[in-house]
């Protein structure tokens, strides 16, 4: 392996929008349970932006 490349250099996690972070944080106090990775179901996020 060349010197200079690290492992895994160039591929990095796509980091998610804050407005996700804050629609999981919402999940999670209203009992609703989404998994970290994956689409956010579309009835879950209207839920969400009617109570914003």
């Amino acid at each position: 392996m060349d010197p200079e490349i690290e492992a895994g250099d160039g591929v990095e996690e796509p980091a998610e929008p804050p407005a996700e972070d804050a629609l999981h944080r919402w999940a999670r106090e209203n009992g609703i349970v989404l998994h970290d990775r994956g689409r956010v179901p579309r009835n879950i996020r209207e839920a969400y932006d009617e109570s914003q």
